[in-house]
């Protein structure tokens, strides 16, 4: 079978997933459905699936725009004040990461070193390329654990932000986010453009996940400036959510699933556990600031930025917060979290060369 043939298949495969979670009215129905459908499609039926790049870098430009026109003057003001809160909830969820990991290195008998990385809430490929770089490092083992973290929230928190008291507790919101009119040609056209630049700057500059935050911040700089954003047809966000899914499901690799016997059990109860300690923390943002538990809930969240987009506008939470809160996390952690691990353990190593 060749490549294009691999690719229609796979998105035959996703949009047969995606129809199927659609009838049975499941959060996030096309993602998670094209996700469901292309890790049975490989790991039951032992077939191959495939997508390009374009297909994939092309579905988080749109979902990065979509999260991007969300910003206003006034949340951006509104999120100025609340960076203390993103730096608390973002160490609080790394400290969770860590104590969590101690458990999870006596369970399963692997080294702290691997358990930390795999629980580390960052980037699934960020992470796994951190692992190889570090020594006494079991990188399949950090993929494993990467990976159900990864699959567990996104197949979760849906799930969970849909329980009614999630959304009664606290205010909806105070914050209110700009409102989309109908945009003329000429402003169309400027976002178009300035989303293609921002991409590329992003990509140049070697952003973390540049073709979701270079549309995103590329969008947000020009609603701020007091430009008319436009809506984006529903087919093409359905789309967005039909590629992301199937590659998300493309990622699970069965060569990679070798220990999930003896590392599966300890992994599901650390990514539970990680969720539970993110309640906690979503209360306490509910009592410092007037936002849902739903919109607190998934800016604390473990999540990516677009999954975590994508409930808020599902279920109608302060999506400008939630992006704002996630995109500062993940640049928190891919920015500061490995050159400080990198920093301890290299220094532990020298401790115990010199002690030998």
């Amino acid at each position: 079978m060749n490549s294009f043939s691999k690719i229609a298949t796979s998105v035959f495969v996703g949009l047969i997933g995606g129809m199927v979670f659609t009838l049975l009215h499941l959060p996030l129905a096309w993602l998670l459905g094209s996700l469901f459908a292309i890790v049975i499609w490989k790991l039951v039926l032992k077939k191959e699936a495939q997508i390009h790049p374009s297909m994939r870098n092309g579905s988080l430009v749109i979902i990065g725009y979509m999260l991007g026109i969300s910003f206003t003057y006034d949340t951006l003001i509104q999120m100025t004040k609340m960076l203390p809160a993103m730096l608390m909830s973002t160490l609080l969820l790394i400290g969770f990461s860590i104590f969590i990991s101690i458990f999870l290195a006596r369970f399963t008998g692997i080294s702290f070193k691997t358990a930390i990385i795999g629980m580390m809430p960052g980037g699934f490929s960020q992470m796994v390329i951190l692992g190889e770089e570090i020594e006494d490092v079991d990188v399949t083992s950090v993929t494993l654990f990467q990976l159900i973290r990864l699959l567990s929230v996104i197949y979760l928190v849906p799930a969970i932000v849909r329980i009614d008291w999630f959304s009664h507790i606290g205010s909806s919101t105070t914050f209110e986010l700009g409102q989309i009119v109908e945009a003329n040609n000429i402003e169309i056209l400027l976002f178009v453009v300035v989303t293609i630049i921002s991409t590329w700057l992003a990509v140049r500059f070697r952003f973390p996940t540049p073709y979701l935050l270079g549309p995103l911040l590329g969008s947000a700089i020009f609603v701020i400036s007091g430009f008319t954003p436009f809506q984006l047809p529903n087919w093409i966000i359905v789309v967005s959510q039909l590629f992301l899914g199937i590659h998300v499901g493309i990622m699970v690799d069965p060569n990679k699933l070798k220990n999930w016997k003896r590392f599966g059990v300890g992994a599901i109860v650390s990514s539970v556990a990680l969720l539970v300690s993110t309640v906690s923390i979503a209360f306490f943002l509910v009592w410092l600031y007037p936002v849902s538990l739903g919109t607190s809930f998934l800016s604390s969240a473990p999540g990516g930025i677009a999954e975590m987009g994508l409930t808020a506008v599902a279920i109608g939470a302060d999506m400008s917060i939630v992006t704002g809160f996630q995109m500062f996390r993940v640049f928190f952690v891919l920015l500061v979290v490995p050159p400080l691990l990198l920093w301890i353990f290299k220094r532990d190593r020298i401790r115990l060369k010199r002690s030998s």
